[in-house]
């Protein structure tokens, strides 16, 4: 994962999937995914808790958010109110 903290940027790989972002023929191969990976997705707990991670560590304001698939994701994170 690389995060460009001066123009919030993150690209995110595997850790977020803008589902809500995808090409109908994204979102269609995407129905392969469980047959197709072992590894991803494999422990909703810790994938859960790797997203949540990645969503603390770029603080506060405006982000675009490239995951590994779907569109690009534009995220406001408030922090303590700011």
């Amino acid at each position: 994962m690389l995060i460009d903290f001066d123009h919030h940027i993150a690209f995110t790989g595997d850790i977020y999937v803008n589902i809500h972002g995808m090409t109908r023929e994204q979102a269609e191969y995407n129905r392969y995914a469980p047959v197709l990976m072992t590894s991803v997705d494999t422990d909703p707990a810790l994938c859960t808790a790797e997203r949540q991670s990645v969503m603390q560590r770029l603080g506060a304001g405006e982000w675009k958010i490239y995951g590994s698939h779907g569109a690009m994701k534009e995220y406001n994170l408030v922090v303590d109110g700011k």
